[in-house]
């Protein structure tokens, strides 16, 4: 089987993590399953002058790398990748929506527009199934690597990193200039919470992390604290569950299912003293959580064998 694979969300040496979900995604149902992939790789902003006439360059172009490439399917990552595959069958090609695409009127326009007709559409959560309503609909969140996100012992992992032993350390995973991710929450959970315990220290994941250390910072930690306004199916929180890291969230995504059955996945209200002492309270009784419970629910062979399936699925009848 040869997947023709077309994202403006993929890892580059510019930006490393950037879609990293979907290279794993793809390495995954290739190993697996021997599926053999062909990365078209949009790499500029779709919202930008450069973005939009590589998007029209791709849309003239991508049809003849169809038909001489033997592709038996199509697979669209992110809605705003979608006018690239306008002139491609549509019998051939299915759609992955992750959030931005489907949570904002405006993309959600843009994303339905463009897919309309398309074989097949996968969203990574119910919720944001909800949003954009239709025939042909799967849910498959993005999985995570379980073992390389696996508990280890946090002192080692502080000497590792160079962290204070005596830390207590509390990771905010995002950059804090992206709105949505709403930093300032997060801070003003952090002030309290050093009001009470001046061990108490935050690690902000901005992109200065390297991708070896982000695993022994999940263990490092005493825990994660999510504070989004947004999200579709966030994949720093899987991580966290797969590292027994304690993590809290605002009530965004499929946080609700990610969340259920984990002692030690909590969801804070959006008020900071409440969220604050969501946090404190665990904190009295500090223990790392049961993630791993999820493994059979987001690991990355889970991901791969329901997409497998959709490939499967008799998509270019």
């Amino acid at each position: 089987m040869k997947v023709l694979c077309i994202t403006d969300i993929y890892p580059s040496a510019t930006n490393p993590f950037k879609g990293n979900f979907v290279k794993q995604q793809v390495e995954q149902v290739s190993r697996l399953f021997g599926v053999k992939f062909t990365v078209v790789h949009l790499d500029k902003r779709p919202a930008s002058i450069g973005g939009i006439l590589q998007m029209a360059a791709a849309m003239f172009r991508l049809p003849f790398q169809y038909v001489f490439g033997g592709y038996d399917i199509i697979h669209v990552h992110y809605g705003l990748t979608a006018p690239a595959a306008f002139l491609l069958p549509k019998k051939k090609t299915l759609i992955s929506f992750y959030g931005c695409d489907v949570n904002l009127p405006a993309t959600r326009r843009i994303s339905g527009i463009f897919s309309r007709g398309m074989r097949a559409r996968i969203f990574v959560s119910e919720k944001l199934r909800g949003k954009l309503p239709g025939p042909a609909t799967y849910v498959i969140p993005n999985g995570v690597d379980s073992v390389r996100f696996s508990p280890r012992d946090m002192g080692e992992c502080k000497r590792r990193l160079g962290l204070d032993s005596a830390k207590k350390y509390f990771i905010f995973p995002s950059n804090p200039a992206r709105e949505s991710k709403n930093y300032p929450l997060f801070k003003g959970i952090l002030d309290i919470l050093k009001r009470h315990d001046s061990s108490v220290e935050e690690v902000v994941m901005n992109g200065t992390i390297t991708d070896d250390d982000l695993p022994l910072y999940y263990s490092a930690a005493h825990g994660m604290i999510m504070t989004s306004t947004r999200e579709g199916s966030p994949i720093s929180t899987k991580e966290a569950l797969m590292a027994n890291l304690p993590v809290f969230c605002t009530q965004v995504g499929d946080i609700a299912e990610q969340f259920a059955g984990v002692d030690g996945a909590l969801v804070i209200p959006w008020e900071v003293e409440k969220a604050a002492a969501v946090v404190a309270g665990y904190m009295k009784d500090y223990r790392r959580s049961n993630g791993r419970i999820k493994i059979p629910d987001y690991a990355l062979e889970s991901e791969a064998r329901k997409i497998y399936e959709v490939y499967q699925s008799p998509l270019g009848t």
